[in-house]
């Protein structure tokens, strides 16, 4: 039976890791989604980055879902360990020379969007670790 035959095959439950963390790559797109043509406007590198993030997340989430090899896992967890380096680099130096965000770390789709990928990384981790060849 084909690797995508087989994922598919399993039990709902078993599916629960890769759904959990589909819906929060989702939340990341979603979040991206909203804030990135607002940044298009004040930084085009900016966003540009954040629309780039939000495309990005969605053929990753599907792959989890129909087929969540070890490959993919680690994908979806380097994807969201560098998302969560760019902005920990907005709220501290700052990105492409702009400086707005710098100290900025408690607005809602920032926190959301922290929990969101923190969240893709322990789940993808802990899946890449398990996983069985």
């Amino acid at each position: 039976m084909s690797t995508i035959a087989t994922h598919l095959s399993r039990p709902a439950t078993s599916r629960g890791p890769a759904v959990l963390a589909a819906c929060a790559l989702a939340l990341v797109a979603l979040i991206h989604l909203l804030d990135g043509p607002g940044s298009l406007e004040e930084s085009s590198a900016i966003g540009l980055l954040e629309l780039g993030l939000a495309a990005a997340t969605v053929p990753l989430a599907l792959a989890l879902i129909v087929c969540p090899v070890r490959e993919v896992w680690i994908a979806a967890a380097g994807f969201c360990w560098a998302a969560l380096g760019f902005y920990v680099a907005s709220r501290t130096i700052g990105l492409f020379g702009m400086t707005d965000d710098i100290g900025n770390w408690w607005t809602l789709l920032g926190v959301l969007n922290v929990l969101a990928e923190v969240a893709v990384v322990g789940v993808a981790l802990t899946a890449a670790l398990r996983w069985r060849r």
